[in-house]
Parts: structure tokens; C-alpha cells; sequence
């Protein structure tokens, strides 16, 4: 049986109120886990009530919130990079660059933006945002330079007006963006061209091979980029074009990883590990809806669970 563990903080301070002192507790829910990032041997898990890391060697368990740093508790998306930083991004306009080794805070906050997703490719941070001041969404990058993240542009000009921007990934030199609409598509290299045209954006819908417009998830694997949609699963081969996995027809793809050599597809409560070409290896369902989906070094698979924490479903917490 999988080991689930449950984070509730309490945090305790003090207030002068009418010349008297009253104890007050603020209490921070981190169970509803929504994304997960691996930095070496820690696991970094981000909730609406902040983040905590677990250390998979020492089972060392650290909490995160506004008094340890954080501009905001209501986090919605974290990623590592290549220079050992843990990148924070939240649904109250703010980005956060932390440094483990010298535990030093960046902020690279915007005004009325929120948050979707970041994605590291090289020294470049993509962003997939929400503009309450323009119209549609939008996607931000910023440029490591001189050891910090400095801000690039915004591309807010797309060929369709897009709802929401669910994920962003790196694949074949072009950039992808899960959205609503379909796969909008670009090449990554924004100093050739200039992606605020909507010229140079592809836009790849049901008429090109997906099951569903509405794509939630991407994974690069077997140099192919997996996209899962709300009914079924998708791939985008080395020449753009793409192509229908029928296995899981009809359901809705969540998220997409990972696990030695096989894809983990998580359909709402169900996790299944599935080698293309072979077909589902095993699944696993669970009381409560997947919300997040990472391997560890060890190759061991964690999952954040709707409002039930973070779970190790190989069994390896003792």
C-alpha cells in the first residue's frame, strides 16, 4: 500500500491589540499539492498554501511560506535550472528565484499577472502567463545573465485568441504551447524572429491530428512530444506533424512524465505506466484526483493528490 503524507502548518506570532498581547495562529494547508520539481535528492512541492521540500535520502521535511521567504503562499508553479535554483511562480502577479546554497531570494514580479507554468530551456526561463490588462494570455521570457534572471519580452500576439495557456515545453527548436485552442507552435529562437507576430505562430488543432483542442499536458519522450488532451493522447513527431495514440481514447490526459522507459499518464485518479508500441503496463487508481506527477533519481514516482498531500506510490518512505 502507497504511503501518503499530509502537510499542515501551523505558525504562531504574536500582536499588539488594544494594549494587550492575543496569540494568533495562521494556519497553512500545503496538502493540495500543484506542481512538484526534483532538485538533486529534494523533492520541491508548491500548494495554494505554500511549499515544502522532502529529502528522499534523510526524509528531512522543510516548509516554505511568506515568513521563509516567499512573496506569497498561493503558488501554482515551480521548476529547478541548470544553476541549482528553485524557481517559484504564483497566482498574485510574482516570480521567485531561491538559491539553496546561499539561500538568497530574486523577485522578478509582475503587476496583474498570474501564473500558468514555467519551463527552463538552457539559460532562457519561459513563463505562461494570464495579462488582466490585455486581452487573451501571454508568455513571458526572461535571460540568465551576469548570475540572475533578467527579463526579456512578453509575446502576447497569437493567431487565435486563446483562454488559457496550460503548458509550455521545449521540442524540435520550437516552442509549444498547450492551450485551449489547439498546439500554438514557434521557433524558440525569439532573436531570429520575432514572436509577437502572429505570423510566425502555428496553430495545430483536431483538423491536424489532435483528439481534443483543449490540450493540458506535454512530455518530450522517445523524440517525440506527447500531448495530452481532454479526450485522448497525442504525439508531435521530428517533422511537426502529428499523430492519434488510441489507447487512451476518450480520456482526459492531466499530466504526462517520466519513469525509466515508460510514459506515466495520469487520467484524473489513475496513473498508468504505458510503453508506446506495448500498450498499458500497469495502473494504479486512487481516492483522490492526481495533481501533480514527478520521478525522482531513483526513478521512484511521486504524486501530489488533490487535497491529500504528497504520496510515494513505490512504497520507498519508511
Amino acid at each position: 500500500m502507497s504511503k501518503i503524507f499530509f502537510f499542515i502548518f501551523l505558525i504562531s506570532f504574536s500582536q499588539t491589540l488594544s494594549a494587550q498581547f492575543q496569540d494568533w495562529e495562521s494556519i497553512t494547508n500545503m496538502n493540495d499539492i500543484t506542481d512538484m520539481a526534483i532538485l538533486g535528492d529534494e523533492i520541491w512541492a508548491v500548494s495554494s498554501g505554500g511549499a515544502f521540500t522532502y529529502n528522499t535520502s534523510t526524509q528531512e521535511i522543510r516548509k516554505w511560506t511568506n515568513i521563509d521567504g516567499l512573496t506569497s503562499v498561493n503558488l501554482t508553479a515551480v521548476e529547478s535550472d541548470n544553476h541549482g535554483n528553485i524557481i517559484f511562480g504564483g497566482k498574485e502577479g510574482f516570480i521567485q528565484v531561491y538559491d539553496p546554497q546561499t539561500q538568497e531570494w530574486t523577485n522578478l514580479s509582475f503587476e496583474g499577472i498570474d501564473v500558468n507554468d514555467l519551463q527552463i530551456m538552457d539559460d532562457t526561463l519561459w513563463v505562461a502567463t494570464e495579462n488582466k490588462d490585455l486581452p487573451g494570455k501571454t508568455i513571458a521570457t526572461f535571460v540568465w545573465k551576469d548570475g540572475q534572471y533578467a527579463f526579456n519580452d512578453f509575446f502576447v500576439n497569437f493567431p487565435e485568441l486563446v483562454n488559457s495557456i496550460n503548458k509550455i515545453a521545449l521540442f524540435n527548436k520550437r516552442v509549444w504551447l498547450a492551450t485551449d485552442k489547439g498546439l500554438l507552435s514557434a521557433k524558440s529562437d525569439f532573436t531570429a524572429i520575432t514572436l509577437s507576430d502572429p505570423q510566425n505562430w502555428t496553430l495545430n488543432t483536431t483538423l491536424d491530428g489532435l483528439p481534443n483542442n483543449n490540450v493540458l499536458s506535454f512530455f518530450v519522450f522517445d523524440n517525440k512530444l506527447w500531448c495530452g488532451t481532454a479526450s485522448g493522447l497525442a504525439y508531435v513527431n521530428s517533422d511537426n506533424s502529428i499523430s492519434i495514440d488510441n489507447t487512451f481514447s476518450g480520456k482526459t490526459i492531466n499530466h504526462l512524465q517520466k519513469s525509466e522507459n515508460n510514459l506515466l499518464i495520469v487520467s484524473n485518479k489513475t496513473l498508468y505506466h504505458f510503453l508506446p508500441g506495448s500498450g498499458i503496463q500497469k495502473s494504479t487508481n486512487y481516492s483522490q484526483t492526481i495533481k501533480a506527477v514527478l520521478v525522482d533519481t531513483n526513478n521512484n514516482d511521486w504524486l501530489g493528490l488533490s487535497k491529500s498531500g504528497l504520496i510515494n506510490s513505490e512504497n520507498t518512505i519508511s
